[in-house]
Order: structure tokens, then sequence, then C-alpha cells
């Protein structure tokens, strides 16, 4: 993990800490809980699962990405329908192309702004020490110890 990235620490003992970490050790992790630098020391003991955000959200590129694709959808839909040759309202393919692409994007710019806002969080396990008897290479029984990641 790099330093000063966003964690959630669930506790063994029931309950979380979400904090910036700022340093991890043998012994546990120091983590920066909101801008008055109050840091809280957490024990490798106490953690039962770490969650670390890999990507914060964009907001504004969803909103962006959801408009365009919208748009283009729309503007595809309004073309391949074709100018109205009959009727009282009658719409050019062009300007079913405009309404239709304003309309769609509006809703994948809503769309996208929700998604888009969204960070990644990925599990990260702390490390388990798992012991197991295993044989030696000549065939005696011997004891191994693996730390497993």
């Amino acid at each position: 993990m790099d330093s000063r990235q966003l964690l959630t620490i669930l506790l063994v003992a029931a309950g979380r800490r979400t904090g910036t970490l700022v340093r991890a050790d043998e012994n546990g992790l120091e983590l920066e809980r909101g801008t008055g630098h109050w840091i809280t020391r957490v024990a490798w003991s106490d953690v039962a699962l770490v969650e670390v955000r890999t990507k914060e959200g964009s907001t504004a590129t969803g909103m962006g990405v959801g408009f365009l694709a919208g748009a283009v959808v729309g503007g595809l839909m309004g073309l391949a329908d074709g100018s109205d040759s009959e009727g009282i309202v009658q719409f050019s393919a062009g300007a079913k192309a405009g309404m239709l692409g304003t309309f769609f994007g509006l809703i994948g710019m809503l769309v996208g702004g929700i998604a888009g806002g969204a960070d990644t969080w990925e599990t990260a396990a702390p490390a388990v020490p798992v012991i197991g008897l295993t044989a030696a290479p000549d065939g005696r029984p011997g004891l191994a110890a693996v730390l497993r990641f």
C-alpha cells in the first residue's frame, strides 16, 4: 500500500475506521482521520479486513461521457427514422436527430454523473500466518511456517 492512500479498516471487534494511511509497519498502521491531523494507531491483530480506494470517482467525466454516448445514440435514432412525409407536424431527419440526441444526451449525462462519481474500492486481507506440516526433501517430517499475503 502506498503512503497517503485512503483506507477503510474493518476491525475484529465490530467497527470500522476510515482515513488516509500515514505509516504502516510490522506492528500495525496509522491513519490520519479528517483534516485536523488526528492520527489513529491500529494494531494488525485488531484488523479483520482492509479496503483500499483505488480510483476516485469523477462526476464531471461521467457526465461528459454519458452526454456524448446518449447524444450519439439519440442522433442515430433520429436519422434512422428519416423525415416525416405526412401529418400535421412534420420533422426532417436532421431535426429528429437533434431533438432525440439532446433528449438522450441529457439522460446519459444524468446517469453518467451518478455512475462516474462513485469511488472504486478493493479489498485487501491482512497477511495471515499459516502453519502446517510438510515433508522435508529427504522424506522426514518437518514443520513449515508460511506467511501468505
